[in-house]
């Protein structure tokens, strides 16, 4: 099969290397907060469910963006203790979130971690956190974005690091204004708290009570306290994307070198559309794994089924794309404060070989999304209304009906087929990875950051470090025929 085939799988639902460790390291390792059991006393409503954390945190969290929470940026200054920031195209006394204090962090986190003990604390505190903000809320968000941005931006040029100076500035996030058409939920508030605390404590960090920024400032120490901030941030992005309530099972290693065996291409044309068959998946992860995992990545994106097709509104996009976007900045934070800090034997119990294939998985989609401007000439019909990302999207599950509803044949699973308006615009992406790899590196910087991830994780495999040294860095070879 062809590398491209592998991208085609990551980067829409068909994410079918979304396996993880085996059975023995998956005991030892909580694998951000995954593989949580029910309660079965509670499942069959035996007894009321203890929902106290649940609603402690929601208590915290609803506070946020409202009078107390909140300070007041001008175009002169910054709370986030760092100079030469430029502020200079906000209204004067924009409201933000304000960087919370240590005790204030600490009870946030630990309100949010009470929360995810349990299977039914769990889906409390995310069913609550898909509560819209209020207006206040909302225009707190909007202020706290741009002076997020403008405070990313300097600090990644003032570190002095290249490394530290890229991990940071994509930390930036979409700017909107509080009067703009879209829903920020309670989840998003929590996220941004969190990515300005994360900003704020790297900077505290960096000064080192100094002023003044600096690489040099970076020790075990100060990149533990770092990376211990931007796991966290990455655990609850991750949770409310739903890619944490995923069992993952099977073989990670043979899944993942089974399908990067580029053997040739299989694919047939039917009209605009290519097919690929799909009877070497039993030679890899097998059928039966797919039939499992796909209904539950398929939600995890927020395309739901409705009849005999599937939907996808903006909102429940913007949604995804936005966990996706904080997980993959907070991670990518902290691998380079990891390297920094010249650390090893990390063993923190958040992480297992998982964390891999979700970090992907994380970069593809949002790369997608990056991409999405060079396919702005041609178009796709949508009776939803729906931008093309999201009608892209649900033409390609609506193609593989089987696949996203787990119902394939184990005997004979049949073709994938890709959609022609899909096709256009993956074929886009790659001439926009080209770009980024000519000016940025992008390709390099994924295959170095997945190496150092797996070294964090402290999964040994020959196989896998084979795969990863072996990571295409050209478009030639991922896309070669």
């Amino acid at each position: 099969m062809k590398k491209m085939f592998v991208l085609v799988l990551l980067v829409p639902i068909l994410t079918i290397a979304l396996i993880s460790c085996d059975a023995d390291i998956r005991s030892n390792i909580a694998g951000f907060m995954g593989g949580l059991g029910g309660n079965v006393y509670v499942d069959n409503e035996w007894v009321q469910p203890n929902t106290a954390d649940a609603e402690a945190a929601v208590a915290v969290i609803a506070t946020l963006g409202t009078t107390g929470s909140t300070t007041t940026a001008s175009n002169t200054e910054t709370v986030f203790g760092i100079s030469g920031v430029d502020l200079s195209g906000l209204d004067g006394g924009t409201i933000i979130l304000a960087p919370q204090s240590v005790d204030d962090q600490n009870a946030l986190k630990n309100s949010v971690a009470s929360a995810l003990t349990s299977p039914t604390q769990t889906a409390e505190l995310l069913e609550e956190l898909k509560q819209p903000a209020t207006y206040e809320q909302k225009a707190a968000a909007a202020g706290t974005t741009a002076v997020f941005n403008a405070v990313i931006s300097t600090l990644s040029t003032q570190v002095g690091n290249p490394t530290l100076g890229a991990a940071i500035a994509e930390l930036s996030l979409p700017s909107f204004t509080a009067d703009d058409d879209i829903t920020i939920t309670q989840g998003d508030l929590l996220i941004l708290q969190m990515m300005t605390n994360l900003v704020n404590n790297t900077i505290t960090q960096l000064s080192g009570g100094s002023g003044g920024i600096g690489a040099s400032t970076v020790d075990s120490d100060t990149a533990l306290a770092i990376l211990g901030d931007a796991l966290f941030t990455a655990q609850v992005a991750e949770q409310l994307s739903g890619a944490s309530t995923i069992n993952f099972s099977g073989d990670l290693i043979s899944g993942l070198t089974g399908l990067m065996d580029d053997s040739g291409d299989k694919s047939s044309r039917n009209g605009g559309d290519e097919t690929y068959p799909l009877d070497d998946l039993n030679d890899s992860i097998g059928v039966a794994a797919l039939n499992t995992l796909m209904p539950k990545i398929v939600a995890m994106f927020g395309i739901q089924k409705s009849g005999e097709t599937f939907t996808y509104t903006p909102d429940q996009y913007k949604k995804f794309l936005l966990n996706q976007r904080a997980y993959l900045a907070s991670m990518n934070h902290a691998i380079a404060f990891y390297e920094a800090g010249d650390l090893s034997n990390l063993e923190d119990d958040r992480m297992d070989v998982g964390t891999l294939v979700k970090y992907l998985i994380a970069f593809m989609v949002t790369t997608f999304d990056d991409s999405y401007e060079f396919a702005l000439t041609e178009s796709i019909e949508s009776d939803l209304g729906l931008s093309k990302k999201e009608a892209t999207f649900l033409a390609f599950v609506n193609a593989n009906k089987a696949m996203a509803t787990g119902t394939l044949d184990e005997t004979n699973p049949g073709n994938m087929t890709i959609p022609s308006d899909f096709k256009t615009i993956f074929a886009a992406m790659g001439t926009y990875l080209s770009n980024k790899q000519t000016n940025d590196q992008i390709l390099t910087n994924l295959a170095n950051r997945a190496k150092t991830l797996v070294e964090m994780t402290g999964f040994e495999n020959d196989d896998l470090d084979k795969m990863l040294d072996d990571l295409p860095t050209t478009i030639g070879e991922w896309f070669k025929e």
